[in-house]
């Protein structure tokens, strides 16, 4: 499966709204908006944090490969 990591970064509301949601949601690994820029550049994220995107679509009841395809 192909990640769309531009969609899926605009659909947690943009990289400073999902760099604040991942910090809240996993304090003890913040996240910078600046991490989510490199993802971007990329186009690619590290597993770690597809799985904490995975459980931060969970926690608003949504899926997380409907925003990523």
């Amino acid at each position: 499966m192909q990640l769309d990591i531009e969609r899926l970064i605009e659909d947690f509301g943009g990289p400073g709204t999902l760099a604040e949601a991942l910090s809240r949601s996993f304090p003890d690994e913040p996240v910078s908006r600046a991490a989510i820029y490199k993802w971007r550049e990329r186009g690619s994220l590290p597993l770690v944090q597809l799985n904490k995107l995975a459980q931060l679509a969970a926690s608003r009841a949504r899926s997380l490969i409907s925003t990523t395809i």
